[in-house]
């Protein structure tokens, strides 16, 4: 059976959303699949929107050319055009690459990037709400503001790589740009761009300079940037390199200490705490606030803060694998991991996904050990009796802790002792804003259902 915390990664990301009361926490039939159409083991291909009241699915089709399927998006009943692909280019096989086809935050409009001709005279566009943008050689999955108004992808025309804000192209004065980000309002933009040499006789290009760009304005240069991110008070911050010196530059100047090597830096939301990792002699660590916090890992990754900016997490590794002599370590497939907060590990895993802070600042996140998938709430752990679970949710106030899990042919919701109807295929579960209900998407049979339980 497929895992549905790897399976998760194909899913709507639903469960960070809450909808209004009422809107979302009823019982509805959103679709019936119609049974000319070969659905068949894809249930990662069904997509339910965070307010409950749009599905769409991907169908393929392989009566022209069983070596050639095409593909086409159903949208609450509408079908979109038939395709070569759907999703970017990159990553997984079959119609999805390595972004996700999503409902945007509003629920109202399906996104997804999309090609046309399987060979190399074929074009790629990003569909959202039934609308497609320009054609291009290539293009990735868009990114939303929190409020779903606005959009961003990445595109490539002619072997030249710039970025596209609402379908609008920018950075193609550049050699490359890349990674566009929004602030948290939505307003401002900014992305990485560089400046590159000459091909080689290999055709390689080295960087000349890399910089960042925001609001349309370019920033100064250096040898390299790291990705930009909005500092809560609206100013870009990201890593920076010059003559072999790494800092972290916020707005126009040095807010660290010199380092040799800075990387994931990430903000609490409330901007007065900052973490990122760095090389200090010799070693990987996370600084937070200017701080060393010392373990004893061969590598450390993806710092964050829990909502109230008082806790923070971050990924330890041990058994790595080494990429290059100016980077840190990565996990490797047979190494081991753990989540660490506030210096104190979590059990040992060899996979951990998602992990994010639930509204009372206790750690949310699926991990894998040897065959087994566990869901993790703090100092729990859920999944022992079933063959699957993964998708965790939590109420508002943090009282109340939901996932999805399988057993032999059924997948439920379970919330404590309470355990919902069986079905096909499960996922997406989110709690009502008093965290008396849960409402989730399932598949029963051919029907495409938005269910919802009552939780004690």
């Amino acid at each position: 059976m497929r895992c549905l915390a790897v399976a998760a990664i194909l899913l709507a990301p639903g469960c960070a959303s809450i909808p209004t009361a009422g809107d979302g926490f009823e019982d509805r039939l959103l679709a019936t699949i119609p049974e000319e159409w070969d659905v068949d083991n894809s249930d990662s291909r069904i997509f339910f929107s965070p307010d409950g009241r749009s599905v769409a699915y991907v169908v393929q089709r392989v009566e022209k050319d069983p070596m050639n399927p095409t593909y086409f998006v159903v949208v609450n009943g509408r079908r979109e055009r038939d395709v070569a692909r759907v999703g970017s280019h990159s990553g997984m096989c079959g119609f999805c690459g390595h972004g996700l086809p999503s409902f945007t935050s509003e629920g109202g409009r399906f996104a997804y990037a999309y090609r046309v001709g399987t060979d190399e005279k074929g074009r790629e566009a990003v569909m959202i709400g039934g609308q497609s943008g320009p054609f291009f050689d290539d293009v990735s999955d868009p990114v939303f503001t929190r409020d779903g108004r606005r959009f961003a992808y990445e595109a490539e025309e002619k072997g030249r790589e710039f970025v596209v804000f609402d379908h609008e192209p920018q950075g193609r004065e550049y050699d490359k740009a890349e990674h566009p980000v929004f602030s948290a309002d939505g307003r401002r933009t900014a992305y990485r761009a560089f400046n590159l040499s000459e091909p080689d006789e290999d055709g390689y290009r080295t960087t000349l300079s890399a910089f960042i760009v925001v609001d349309g304005v370019k920033g100064r240069e250096f040898d390299w940037v790291g990705w930009p991110v909005f500092h809560p008070d609206g100013d870009v911050a990201y890593e920076a390199k010059k003559d072999g010196v790494h800092r972290v530059i916020k707005g126009a100047a040095p807010v660290t200490q010199s380092y040799d090597y800075v990387g994931d830096l990430a903000f609490s939301p409330d901007g007065r705490r900052m973490a990122f990792v760095a090389r200090i002699d010799g070693r990987y660590r996370v600084v937070a606030d200017g701080k060393e916090l010392k373990a004893e890992f061969e590598s450390v990754a993806n710092p964050f803060f829990s909502p109230d900016g008082r806790r923070v997490a971050y990924t330890g590794m041990r058994d790595t694998m080494i990429v290059g002599e100016d980077l840190p370590p990565i996990f490797d497939s047979n190494g081991r991991e753990c989540m660490v907060v506030d210096q104190e590990p979590g059990e040992d895993c060899s996979f951990i996904y998602e992990p994010r802070f639930g509204p009372d600042g206790r750690l949310v996140y699926t991990m894998n050990q040897g065959n087994d998938w566990f869901v993790v709430h703090g100092r729990e752990k859920f999944g022992k009796g079933y063959e699957d679970v993964g998708d965790p949710a939590v109420s508002p106030d943090g009282s109340r802790f939901a996932f999805v899990a399988s057993q032999g042919e059924e997948t439920f919701v379970v919330c404590g002792n309470q355990r919902s109807a069986s079905f096909d295929y499960v996922r997406s579960p989110v709690f009502s804003p008093d965290g008396k209900r849960i409402g989730f998407g399932a598949r029963k049979g051919r029907e495409l259902w938005w269910k919802v339980m009552d939780v004690k």
